[in-house]
């Protein structure tokens, strides 16, 4: 009988540990881990080598695609942003500027250094302060918004 439960807990070890591998590597993978591989060479039955063999060309395969399409993306955003006559920002939540496009030479006279890394809110006329901290809760919300002045008036649009 204890023969039978060694022999039973170690074929049990033997099929689980690969099956938690893979649920690791799905994990990882899902996290945005996308250099998880597994090693299925230090497994003994064949079938999960294949697994571990097949788990690997997928996410190889979503690897390449996730880069592609974040490359084609960035592409496409910067192409935008840099050839724009209105100006585009993007900014960390508290507000502070990640990026800012050349327009902004053009329409407020700042070069990209004078304003990269320093609050919106420090930019932004007093009478204006007020519609500016609307949208930017609005942006922390939605994850967007688009405020345009026009004819000394405000409008807030979002999409």
């Amino acid at each position: 009988m204890g023969v039978g439960y060694v022999m039973i807990l170690w074929f049990s070890n033997h099929i689980e540990r690969p099956i938690y591998s893979v649920l690791k590597g799905t994990r990882e993978i899902g996290k945005g881990e996308w250099g998880y591989r597994l090693d299925g060479s230090k497994w003994a039955i064949d079938e999960f080598k294949e697994l571990s063999h097949n788990f690997n060309e997928m996410a190889n395969l979503l690897e390449e695609e996730y880069i592609l399409s974040m490359a084609k993306s960035e592409e496409r955003f910067r192409m935008i942003a840099e050839h724009s006559s209105d100006v585009i920002s993007v900014h960390d939540s508290s507000g502070r500027f990640l990026y800012i496009s050349p327009a902004t030479k053009e329409i407020l006279y700042y070069d990209n250094e004078d304003v990269h890394g320093k609050y919106v809110f420090d930019f932004v006329h007093q009478d204006d302060i007020d519609v500016i901290k609307e949208s930017f809760s609005h942006l922390l919300i939605k994850g967007h918004c688009i405020i345009a002045k026009n004819a000394g008036r405000n409008c807030v649009r979002s999409y």
